[in-house]
């Protein structure tokens, strides 16, 4: 089975260049034809901001329909938001106007000998941070969510998706903020893996590209189609380009995946460009600068 993996597409009625690029993406997809393709998040540039949400996730929204019926999409946090004190924090609305506009924010699928188990990352630590209401109880739903598909995987080997990594430097790293699982959750989720057979966790929202694993647990993060980040701010050893990943899954557990370039892609410098397409009045980006906590990976088990 042949999954592409595309994320961080940030695209907006306002910003045609990313658009182009999401056209070039979208045509190699076509040649290449794989059998699913999941997008992990951020599909729109500014889709939790309360004025411009509606048109930027119905225009995103749009452009997927390019795929037909061979796309599942997951939300990122410039999708629904992010945690509570942030600038643009998961709230009901920002969840209903997702579900409404673009689909539902998980999914769990069998195909080619898998169990594909997709989840809304942002979701993971609403009830530590004190989040609305309605975040708690869909982070709640979720959990739940994923016992039921990892307790019904009938002996599948798993593959699950999502928009953030589930570490950034190391499994048993602390609170990385806006970039990776908190501690407590990724405690939870790693518990769950290793008891399922869960073969491939995949994430995009760093825009530094990266493949490797941790205790038998294949990792992917996916590349953006819209921009980099400057080269100070690339993770480590991860890459700094754009394009696509390919998962080629066996039904024997056999994980391999490889990064795609993609003919057509411009590529766009966060550090040039990214007071001009997140400026001051919608929050900016709420990530803070890197650490140096934040650089360094683990490579494997």
């Amino acid at each position: 089975m042949r999954i592409v993996q595309i994320s961080d597409t940030h695209l907006s009625p306002r910003e045609p260049r990313f658009d182009a690029n999401w056209q070039a993406a979208l045509a190699f997809l076509k040649e290449l034809q794989p059998d699913l393709v999941i997008h992990t998040g951020d599909l729109a540039l500014d889709g939790a901001d309360e004025a411009r949400g509606e048109a930027e996730l119905a225009h995103g929204a749009a452009a997927m329909a390019g795929l037909g019926d061979n796309a599942l999409i997951l939300p990122g946090n410039h999708d629904v938001g992010h945690f509570p004190g942030m600038a643009q924090p998961v709230n009901a609305e920002r969840l209903e106007r997702w579900t409404r506009l673009v689909g539902p924010d998980r999914f769990c699928v069998d195909r080619g000998g898998w169990r594909l188990v997709g989840l809304n990352a942002l979701l993971f630590g609403q009830a530590a941070l004190g989040g609305e209401e309605a975040a708690c109880a869909a982070e709640a739903a979720q959990w739940l969510f994923l016992e039921a598909a990892l307790d019904g995987r009938d002996g599948r080997p798993v593959a699950i998706f999502s928009h953030k990594p589930v570490f950034v430097e190391r499994i048993d790293e602390g609170e990385t903020g806006y970039w990776g699982l908190r501690p407590a959750e990724r405690a939870r989720f790693m518990a769950l893996c290793e008891a399922h057979d869960v073969r491939l966790h995949a994430s995009g929202h760093l825009h530094s590209p990266w493949i490797g694993q941790h205790a038998g647990l294949a990792i992917t993060w996916a590349p953006s189609t819209a921009f980099v980040l400057g080269e100070g701010e690339r993770l480590g050893a991860s890459g700094r380009s754009l394009g696509l990943v390919l998962h080629e899954l066996t039904p024997d557990g056999t994980v391999d995946s490889r990064l795609l370039a993609v003919p057509g892609l411009e590529e766009y410098d966060f550090s040039r460009i990214g007071a001009e397409i997140y400026p001051a009045d919608v929050g900016g980006v709420d990530a803070g600068p890197l650490g140096e906590a934040d650089r360094p990976k683990e490579n494997a088990a």
